[in-house]
């Protein structure tokens, strides 16, 4: 039965004939102006006629109406009535997948940091050296954008147009209404994606076009290790880890030393570069509030057991390797 109404579904749209169409367009057309079904009508709106045309009581035929011909265009007539509202739903569903989209693209450089309000209004935080493209107005379908980089969503309710983030090694996040962050920069070696409030799906597709999932709630994190195509998920419990960026402070725990230089280096708009192996092994654990560069690079070498040296805005750290208190 489902098969035989899609059937008729793409016949009467137009989908597979175009006499289908006809006969559907010369039908509507013949419905007086006020019992016409708005052709703009939400979803919702649409399936509630459908069932108040459903629920109709058929009159009977008369009895010199009943010859096969007559009999044909009736119950013809009766089935145009009855999916009307179904044809209108998938040809409203085709629209939204014809809709051609006006694209804006930000990019961030390294040492500044960008709000933007997108139209359905959630509201988006990009970090430095981030790439971030999305529709000038969303369509009627998902509301889909694109982030090379790191951003925060704080996410606008639609639970008919799900949003979803394109980014890193094949990501996909989709939400309905939420906040989160994602970090997806082409020169780390982990994607993450960590959620504060709502629920979150993230996906990942290989390069075979296989793709494994996880669901995320508040407190919980997506990484992605590049090159293993192993998605898992793992808590965490400092918010400000994910959030704090947006005012310029920088959190660390037990970080590989290699990713806090990189967070430095686009915060600071600045190359950082270790001159020995020791030194690459480190991780470290701090928190740089807003403050001078030159206060940063020392409290970082004080962590590291170096000395640092720059030209312009080249900096080498060297030195006999880390701390004790932080092997």
């Amino acid at each position: 039965m489902a098969n035989k109404k899609k059937g008729l579904l793409d016949f009467l749209s137009g989908r597979k004939s175009e006499e289908g169409k006809k006969i559907f367009e010369t039908w509507y057309n013949s419905i007086p102006d006020t019992e016409h079904p708005e052709l703009d009508a939400s979803e919702e709106t649409l399936k509630k006629e459908l069932a108040r045309i459903k629920n109709r009581n058929v009159v009977p035929l008369k009895q010199d109406e009943r010859s096969p011909f007559m009999m044909y265009w009736k119950a013809a007539a009766v089935v145009l009535l009855v999916v009307s509202i179904g044809i209108l739903l998938y040809v409203k569903r085709e629209a939204f997948a014809k809709e051609e989209l006006t694209y804006t693209e930000h990019y961030v450089p390294k040492g500044k940091l960008l709000q933007l309000t997108l139209s359905d209004g959630s509201q988006v935080w990009l970090n430095s050296d981030t790439k971030f493209r999305y529709p000038e107005e969303f369509g009627s379908g998902d509301r889909e954008v694109y982030l090379e980089g790191e951003a925060f969503f704080n996410v606008s309710k639609d639970a008919s147009r799900p949003f979803r983030i394109h980014s890193g090694e094949k990501l996909t996040t989709t939400v309905l209404g939420t906040s989160f962050n994602v970090k997806a920069y082409g020169d780390d070696d982990l994607n993450e994606v960590a959620v504060v409030t709502g629920k979150v799906s993230v996906v990942h597709t290989t390069s075979d076009n296989r793709s494994s999932e996880v669901l995320l709630q508040p407190g919980q994190k997506a990484v992605l290790i590049k090159g293993q195509d192993l998605l898992s998920k793992e808590a965490f419990s400092d918010v400000d880890h994910y959030t704090s960026w947006r005012e310029g402070k920088l959190i660390f725990e037990d970080a590989p030393v290699g990713e806090v230089i990189s967070s430095l280096g686009r915060y600071y708009n600045i190359d950082i570069h270790l001159s020995s192996e020791a030194l690459k092994r480190c991780r470290v654990t701090a928190t740089f509030d807003p403050m001078p560069l030159e206060k940063v690079m020392y409290l970082l070498c004080f962590t590291l057991n170096a000395e640092y040296k720059h030209t312009g805005k080249k900096y080498t750290i060297s030195g006999a390797g880390c701390n004790p208190s932080h092997p």
